[in-house]
């Protein structure tokens, strides 16, 4: 599985391993995404966010098809991942509720437009 560089290996490979255990019981298999180096579990019956979710290395979601648009943004959520460990997924809820949606700056910076969002 690439890396991107980060400076948190350890954290992510955990965080990458809970999330595939977590895909596996909501019904998905990993299948690797050759352009993005994400593991994409799709067609999970729940137990991911809004249109998907990633966790470390995992994309987790319900839906089938997902195009490169998608990957593409839900790779930026992995170099997150990879720049803050463990610690980005309270990063991440807590500007979640400060500023929900799109207008979240970890959503900006994968690219709203990419990840299916209005701009801003």
């Amino acid at each position: 599985m690439p890396t991107t560089g980060g400076h948190h290996p350890r954290q992510v490979r955990a965080a990458t391993g809970l999330a595939l255990l977590w895909a596996r019981a909501w019904g998905a298999r990993p299948v690797e995404d050759p352009a993005t180096g994400l593991l994409v579990c799709a067609g999970m019956r729940g137990g991911h966010g809004r249109g998907g979710t990633t966790i470390g290395r995992v994309f987790l979601t319900g839906h089938r098809g997902v195009g490169p648009e998608l990957l593409r943004h839900e790779a930026v959520h992995a170099r997150q991942w990879d720049r803050h460990g463990l610690g980005f997924a309270a990063r991440y809820l807590v500007e979640e509720c400060r500023r929900p949606r799109e207008r979240n700056r970890f959503e900006q910076e994968a690219g709203l437009a990419d990840g299916g969002y209005p701009e801003v």
